[in-house]
């Protein structure tokens, strides 16, 4: 069977973003905390129910 070489998630990213400390990484490390606050704050919100106007008639 043939050995598979695997590279670790890091070195990707150090590979496509830069490394740690580095103008490029720093700038998309700050889109995805902001990307990741965005969601979070739509899930918050679509996740509560939404208000409910409830009127109530008695006819006598």
């Amino acid at each position: 069977m043939a050995k598979m070489n695997f590279t670790p998630a890091d070195d990707l990213v150090d590979e496509v973003w830069g490394k740690i400390g580095t103008p490029e990484r720093d700038a998309m490390e700050a889109r995805l905390k902001e990307e990741v606050r965005a969601y979070r704050k739509a899930q918050l919100t679509t996740s509560k129910a939404a208000p409910i106007d409830v009127k109530i008639v008695i006819n006598v």
